[in-house]
């Protein structure tokens, strides 16, 4: 063979070995963006999807809170003579309030991973995304705040009312009187109607507009929420989270 075939030759064998290492390397690039698409969306699906648990059962609170507001203003509307033909059901329910705990405990799984976990923040290209999802726990911190505060005060409230009259309470209506004659009570009744009622209504409208605004970001659509969802519950976060971790690295 002489230099000229030995040439041809061996320049056919780096060109072929070129062309291999790109095709291997731009293979492998298209196959790492896609990893990191799949992760980014994954870890928002987790975390829009916590979010938006938090705000199905926000809506579910707010109904209540509706009602007990309703019936606060139907009992404040009685005099002490009207007691004895007002709705048995309603006193009963007025009576019941107080001592009851209307408080649900939230899973804050998706909250810490999201907080913690570096391969979320890795893999989330959008650091407006990350900044809203941030300002949502921030504003489910502070509702939930409000909340126990509320449930704590009306707890007290009905606590103090009842130690002291406890043995004079020979019926619903003797309960229902000694409640309305409390200042404290009818303070507490007109904070919930005029500053928790309205507060609760606004933030929840605050938090579904920075949760449509967090899926527009990423273009996730309300169809890809739901459809997670049952996934959601058979990988448990934890899982999701070892998942994140073994693709970020």
């Amino acid at each position: 063979m002489n230099f000229s075939e030995w040439f041809k030759t061996m320049l056919a064998g780096l060109v072929g070995t070129a062309i291999g290492i790109v095709i291997t390397f731009g293979v492998q690039n298209m196959v790492d963006k896609a990893q990191k698409r799949r992760t980014e969306k994954l870890s928002a699906m987790m975390v829009l999807s916590n979010i938006n648990d938090y705000v199905m059962s926000l809506r579910n609170t707010v109904a209540f809170l509706d009602e007990m507001d309703s019936l606060f203003l139907y009992v404040s509307s009685l005099d002490s003579e009207d007691l004895l033909d007002a709705d048995t059901v309603l006193l009963a329910d007025f009576c019941n309030f107080f001592p009851s705990a209307n408080y649900n405990v939230r899973d804050r799984t998706a909250e810490r991973i999201f907080s913690s976990s570096f391969a979320v923040w890795e893999n989330i290209a959008s650091p407006d995304f990350i900044s809203n999802v941030g300002r949502c726990f921030s504003l489910i911190d502070y509702m939930e705040s409000m909340t126990l505060e509320m449930e704590k005060r009306k707890e007290d409230l009905f606590r103090k009312v009842y130690v002291a009259g406890w043995h004079k309470f020979d019926s619903e209506y003797d309960l229902v009187r000694a409640l309305m004659e409390s200042a404290e009570i009818r303070y507490f009744m007109e904070y919930y109607h005029n500053i928790y009622c309205p507060g609760m209504k606004l933030f929840l409208f605050m938090l579904e507009e920075q949760n449509e605004k967090n899926m527009e970001m990423l273009g996730i659509s309300m169809e890809d929420l739901l459809d997670f969802v049952p996934r959601r519950t058979i990988k448990s976060y934890n899982t999701v989270d070892d998942e994140l971790s073994q693709i970020g690295h």
